[in-house]
């Protein structure tokens, strides 16, 4: 899984045809088990050739491209994770992912560094000097990597996945994302990301 923050994924959206949406499966789940959420249900796009394979068979319906740049607004406005498929060529699919539904983001949240099984290319930062200590992004963080110290934000880089939620609900702007030092280059294509997982474990 990929992490993206808002701008990357509104991208990927501009650049794709046809675009479909449909209901997150995970969060219709919890609700189905009377343990949902608050968050939003029809966000889940795809994208492309695979838009086309979800059309054709009825799982979701298809929008155009003002319609997913607005339920990508909503996703982020609500501080849900933008995730997709971890590959340079194309991705196939945009989800708007929350920790208390997504059994993916569920397991790194729980168990080990989120850093070290999903993220972006990016991490917060913070500007200390235009930092409040408002605690918003305490507040909307889904992997618990900030916390206010000495009314100043501080950031947990071994628990931040650069999803840029803090950043793109940062009421002064004091928190950024930058490029993460470690960058890691993702395969180009979905054949060669199964080829690499089959080759680790051998």
């Amino acid at each position: 899984m990929n992490v993206f923050p808002f701008e990357v994924a509104s991208k990927y959206v501009r650049d794709n045809s046809p675009i479909t949406v449909s209901m997150c499966y995970c969060r219709h789940e919890k609700r189905l088990l009377d343990k949902g959420c608050k968050y939003p249900d029809e966000v889940c796009l795809q994208l492309g050739p695979f838009a086309e394979f979800v059309k054709e068979r009825g799982f979701g319906r298809e929008i155009n491209k003002t319609e997913a740049l607005d339920i990508l607004k909503k996703s982020a406005a609500a501080g849900l994770i933008h995730t997709s498929s971890n590959t340079r060529e194309r991705i196939d699919f945009i989800c708007n992912c929350c920790t208390c539904c997504c059994g993916v983001l569920q397991g790194v949240y729980r168990f080990g560094d989120p850093v070290r099984s999903v993220s972006s290319n990016f991490e917060a930062a913070t500007d200390m000097d235009s930092c409040s200590g408002c605690g918003e992004c305490t507040d909307r963080c889904q992997m618990d990597a900030i916390t206010v110290v000495d009314d100043k934000a501080k950031i947990n880089l071994g628990r931040c996945i650069g999803c840029g939620v803090c950043a793109y609900h940062c009421p002064t702007g004091a928190i950024t994302l930058v490029s993460r030092h470690d960058f890691v280059e993702p395969p180009k294509s979905f054949r060669e990301l199964i080829e690499k997982r089959a080759a680790s474990k051998k």
